[in-house]
């Protein structure tokens, strides 16, 4: 049965250059939105550059840090959901800026309770995971052209799709269609 994911505990987390934070894994996921500055954050066996508008989805058990490179601000959000909950590992903001709202939203509702938070909290949830899946899920079960989707989920251009979806998954959106294509039509 598919596990709804659930927020645990938010909040903000500020870094001068050099401070780093230090190697760490959780029994949650751990969504990280970057506001500021330049890090670069090993997760598991891979290493991520992030920049303001980057997202990092770390998933429970999975051994993280926080590189400082120029001092940096984020937005933390610590998740329960199954360990295999089909988040991507990293994907970019749009230009308005909509991920950014919605972390802000849940770091306030964590850390600012009244008494709809609960409700409020789930709702925005929602609205991140679907944010979260979208594209992909549209790459993987539409015909639609690349630029359609890029339109349809806030990218600028099907390139800045592209870029995004190969960051995210090792996989270009091509070669993801075709792979769902073959699995198909066994």
């Amino acid at each position: 049965m598919h596990k709804s994911p659930k927020i645990l505990g938010a909040g903000i987390h500020t870094a001068a250059p050099g401070k780093d934070y230090p190697l760490h894994a959780h029994t949650s996921w751990e969504l990280v939105y970057y506001v500021s500055g330049r890090i670069t954050c090993p997760v598991g066996p891979k290493t991520y550059a992030a920049t303001p508008g980057t997202v990092l989805l770390t998933p429970p058990s999975t051994w993280h840090a926080e590189q400082s490179r120029t001092g940096y601000t984020n937005r933390f959000l610590q998740v329960d959901a199954a360990s295999n909950h089909p988040w991507p590992r990293l994907c970019y903001d749009d230009a308005g800026h909509t991920l950014g709202r919605v972390f802000d939203a849940l770091v306030h509702e964590s850390t600012h309770p009244s008494p709809d938070s609960d409700e409020l909290s789930q709702l925005l949830l929602k609205e991140l995971d679907v944010r979260l899946r979208h594209a992909l899920a549209h790459i993987r079960n539409s015909t639609l052209p690349l630029q359609a989707i890029a339109s349809l989920t806030g990218y600028n251009s099907a390139s800045h799709l592209s870029r995004h979806i190969k960051a995210a998954t090792g996989t270009a959106p091509g070669a993801l269609r075709g792979a769902t294509a073959e699995s198909h039509k066994g």
